[in-house]
């Protein structure tokens, strides 16, 4: 009993690392992206070093890069998000329709959603 009890415990750290890391991933590819185009858009600073790095072009590619890389970002927060649910054995077949909130909220059983901390 104690193995399955440690097993599960592992599990349950692993998923909450994976989404811990989802959600700061996706933090930094939205602000990341939120710079890029304030270089395409020439308002940054006259002194920034950023736009010595680059022309409109390499900004504009880096902002839509970022944009993808966030995307990615919210499929793995789900993924991640779905993992730790079933690691902790609250997934169950309704919560994986189609849904209109993301599966920790809807499990309404924990309100994990903005915790950064297990």
């Amino acid at each position: 009993i104690d193995a399955a009890r440690m097993e599960v415990r592992q599990k349950v750290i692993s998923a909450w690392d994976a989404l811990t890391t989802a959600r700061a991933d996706h933090r930094f590819q939205l602000r990341k992206a939120e710079l890029a185009q304030l270089a395409v858009d020439g308002r940054l600073p006259s002194d920034s070093k950023l736009g010595a790095l680059g022309n409109n072009d390499t900004f504009m590619r880096l902002a839509n890069e970022a944009r993808l890389a966030a995307v990615d970002a919210q499929y793995a927060i789900l993924k991640a998000e779905y993992s730790l649910l079933a690691a902790m054995g609250q997934l169950t077949p309704a919560l994986l329709a189609p849904a209109t909130q993301a599966p920790l909220r809807q499990a309404g059983a924990f309100d994990l959603q903005n915790a950064d901390n297990p």
